[in-house]
């Protein structure tokens, strides 16, 4: 039998990274995404800042929450 896996993962922006473009700030943090694909998934709502949907142009805040909630996945067989 296989069970979806939710996944989400978030990171609290620093005071260092404030002012930055969301955009920005993912696509140099985290390249196992490059900046086509987080654009889609921040305008499908799968990145959100501080539980609400938001533009690829979003100016971050210190102490904003950036989550990401990925796809679900089928576990593979036993």
């Amino acid at each position: 039998m296989t069970t979806p896996d939710r996944r989400r993962s978030s990171v609290i922006v620093r005071p260092v990274a404030a002012g930055r473009v969301l955009i920005d700030f993912l696509a140099d943090r985290f390249t196992y995404h490059d900046r086509d694909i987080w654009r889609q998934l921040i305008e499908t709502a799968k990145v959100t800042i501080n539980e609400a949907p938001v533009s690829p142009g979003f100016v971050l805040s210190a102490g904003d929450r950036i989550s990401y909630h990925a796809p679900d996945r089928e576990e593979p067989p036993v």
